[in-house]
């Protein structure tokens, strides 16, 4: 597997203590944010998302972040940018890349091409260290994901995005057993772009009993659903209701109509109490996020890493920084 908390689960994951910040939220937030500065409404110039991500990675509170995300196209660019800020040294960790693929069969070939080129190079100290090992790439039908996933090296991990406005688990299907995943976007750059309450639930109920692995990527800044101080009109998924009603999903026998009140939870319904999170009718024991953090919601993205974070510290999980 390719991600930073081997989603098959053989590896016990023991989180990080972090003063100020609930046990259980730390097992639910840690290494979930991959940031895609690149993209709307940051739309950073690559050096700036590069200088943010180093900054990040720096910071104390690096233990939320997880990859850069960037397209295929855009490889030759991060390099550039990011060279004088690779890790170098044998005993220290590669930078994780998250890179968006086209689903078109030349662009494909050509994107998974210069992944595999790019990974070769960034074996090599001198050349700092990176590893782009997951891949994000629509799927539009059956057909296409199968064939996607033949053009899969083996270390690469890819999630493939799923039409929420559509019965997803038929395509599910073809991704059980494949060592794939699926990812959900919940917001955009339209009102109609973020999914209802219903939709979500749905989705994040079926990939759940398919057991495949998922993340979220769009419109969520903040830990809490709210209207959306982006886009107009439109109602914005919080990032503690969507991991939270994920976790719920894959660890309960639950249903649709189980996961809405979590999705829509205000900051008086949840609870973190040391190794416990309550909310709605729901509890969850630290070791059972860990379990659901590992197998199936994986992380989430976004293109800040200040506003998840500011928006913890207004309800009082995480500390001021000082």
């Amino acid at each position: 597997m390719a991600t930073e908390h081997d989603i098959d689960g053989d590896t016990e994951w023991r989180p990080p203590e972090i003063p100020g910040v609930p046990p259980a939220a730390v097992m639910l937030l840690e290494h979930t944010i991959d940031f895609a500065g690149l993209f709307p409404p940051a739309k950073q110039t690559m050096s700036e998302a590069v200088e943010t991500y180093a900054k990040a990675r720096a910071h104390p509170d690096a233990w939320m972040l997880e990859r850069f995300v960037l397209k295929a196209t855009e490889l030759k660019a991060f390099e550039e940018s990011a060279l004088p800020h690779l890790p170098r040294a044998e005993e220290e960790e590669p930078w994780p890349l998250s890179v968006l693929v086209r689903h078109d069969a030349d662009g494909l070939a050509a994107d998974v091409e210069a992944l595999e080129q790019f990974n070769d190079r960034h074996v090599d100290p001198s050349e700092g260290f990176a590893i782009a090992d997951v891949v994000e790439i629509k799927g539009d039908s059956p057909a296409s994901i199968e064939a996607a996933l033949n053009h899969m090296p083996d270390e690469v991990f890819p999630f493939f995005e799923l039409d929420w406005r559509g019965d997803i688990r038929g395509t599910l299907a073809t991704i059980v057993g494949g060592d794939a995943g699926v990812k959900l976007r919940t917001g955009g750059l339209a009102a109609e772009d973020f999914p209802t309450l219903e939709a979500t639930a749905k989705f994040l109920l079926d990939a759940a009993s398919a057991e495949v692995p998922l993340k979220g990527t769009a419109g969520m800044h903040w830990p809490l659903r709210a209207p959306s101080d982006v886009v107009e009109g439109a109602t914005a998924h919080g990032f503690l209701n969507f991991l939270t009603a994920a976790a719920v999903a894959h660890l309960r026998d639950c249903d649709d109509s189980d996961l809405i009140p979590i999705l829509q939870a205000s900051a008086d319904d949840f609870e973190f109490s040391g190794t416990l999170v309550r909310v709605d009718d729901w509890e969850l024991e630290d070791f059972e996020i860990a379990e659901a953090r590992q197998r199936f919601v994986i992380s989430w993205g976004c293109c800040s890493f200040d506003d998840p974070r500011s928006g913890l510290r207004k309800l009082g999980l995480m500390p001021e920084e000082k």
